[in-house]
């Protein structure tokens, strides 16, 4: 994926926010079903408990898939 790093803004309480970790965001692409070729993709997160989240940046991501299986 291109760019392989995004910024998750969060919003929420001073307590909730500070007691976020790196481990706790994960951004991910679903790519499921796709086959070779390139894709723009968005980006999701599953926000951890207490926050929400108010942008992903870049919001897409370039997805070169080279091979798949059927």
């Amino acid at each position: 994926a291109t760019p392989n790093v995004v910024d998750v803004v969060l919003r929420g309480t001073r307590d909730g926010v500070n007691s976020v970790q790196v481990g706790d965001i994960s951004a991910v692409v679903d790519a499921t079903g796709l086959g070779p070729g390139v894709y723009t993709l968005p980006v999701k997160v599953d926000n951890p408990p207490r926050v929400g989240v108010t942008s992903i940046l870049p919001a897409t991501v370039q997805v070169s898939i080279s091979s798949g299986k059927n």
